[in-house]
């Protein structure tokens, strides 16, 4: 099967979002990019450009020229909205049918409860599942993590303008006197990156202070990642939320605003900590250890529901979205004499009662 797989262009550079392009082939399915930097004054993806192709992935950045109805273009597209995108954070919910109206008739897959919830609620067939990323919550016992005599924390100021240093500071002022921090300063596009002045002066009793304005790679930050024992959530909501699932599968305790995805992942006290972005308080770490732990459970368990769950996203994606609905859903588009879903499908159910078989 060829699919057309259209994503943000910015998750080109963070390569964030290619595990499912890449599930996807590794079934043997000939996946084409289309990368939208329409955003940033660059080349959008037309809709028109994708039309040809068996199956149609729309990962957050929606094209331009997209038809009132999708499902009348097109027998098969999987549109996959992101959390963070639609600003619940920020204030309340405002009328989106204008938003989902397109994709009456397709299909929606959701990695946050949250949008599951607003697409079934506007009449979309949608999936839910959450995403870990390879190998979560496996390395934390061979590497051997131990708690240093400080509390040892990870910021990265990626959008100040939501979760400034000034607001960090106040959630760890009572720790300084016993605490090792690294602060990393990289701002997000559009952002102003915080000042060395302006970190020292929100911490001016850190046992260790340490900033970085660059690293070499995504390894680096993970190493100063895996040496602490807090991770502080850069960003007021999160659409999958890598960075910090990083953190958590890594055993650390994740320190996030009480907003989606993280309060997806984290029960408060139990295997992290959420905060009111509105109502700053000092946090205390008595149970550092034990949440750490359950961090490090959380993550494996989740990791196990994740793989259990590739095969039925990779259905979900192929089968035609009439097939997501009931018998009174009526499909309207042409078919183009496509092929190769249902042939996929049973050739996987296939293979599972072979694996019963001969186990």
């Amino acid at each position: 099967m060829k699919i057309a797989y259209c994503d943000h262009s910015y998750h080109r550079k963070t390569r964030s979002t290619l595990f499912l392009p890449s599930l996807l082939a590794s079934e043997g399915h000939t996946v084409d990019y289309f990368w939208d930097s329409g955003w940033e004054g660059g080349t959008p993806v037309r809709f028109s450009n994708l039309e040809a192709y068996d199956a149609i992935v729309i990962f957050q950045a929606i094209p331009q020229g997209l038809p009132d109805c999708v499902a009348r273009h097109h027998p098969n597209v999987t549109f996959i909205p992101m959390l963070d995108q639609f600003g619940i954070a920020k204030g309340p919910l405002f009328d989106l049918r204008r938003l989902w109206s397109p994709f009456h008739g397709s299909k929606v897959l959701s990695f946050s409860a949250a949008v599951h919830a607003i697409a079934t609620s506007n009449g979309i067939a949608s999936m839910q599942c959450q995403y870990m990323p390879p190998n979560a919550g496996r390395n934390f016992a061979v590497d051997g993590h131990r708690f240093k005599d400080s509390l040892h924390a990870f910021f990265w100021a990626r959008r100040p303008s939501e979760i400034s240093i000034e607001m960090v500071g106040q959630l760890l002022c009572e720790q300084q006197a016993d605490l090792s921090l690294h602060v990393h300063l990289p701002a997000d596009p559009g952002e102003v990156e915080t000042s060395e002045q302006d970190v020292r002066s929100a911490f001016p009793n850190c046992q260790s202070l340490t900033i970085s304005h660059w690293l070499e790679s995504k390894a680096e930050i993970m190493r100063i990642i895996r040496d602490c024992d807090v991770y502080i959530a850069p960003r007021l909501e999160e659409g999958i939320g890598q960075s910090f699932l990083e953190a958590l599968s890594a055993g650390l305790c994740v320190v996030a605003p009480n907003n989606g995805t993280m309060n997806e992942y984290i029960v408060d006290g139990v295997n992290g900590m959420l905060y009111n972005p509105a109502s700053l308080k000092p946090l205390t770490f008595k149970n550092i250890g034990w949440i750490c732990e359950n961090a490090h459970r959380t993550a494996a368990q989740l990791l196990t529901n994740w793989e259990e769950d590739q095969g039925r996203v990779l259905d979900f994606i192929l089968k035609p979205s009439s097939e997501c609905y009931g018998e009174q859903h009526i499909y309207h588009g042409i078919q183009k004499g496509k092929s190769g879903a249902i042939p996929f499908r049973l050739k996987r159910e296939m293979k599972r009662v072979l694996r019963k078989i001969r186990g």
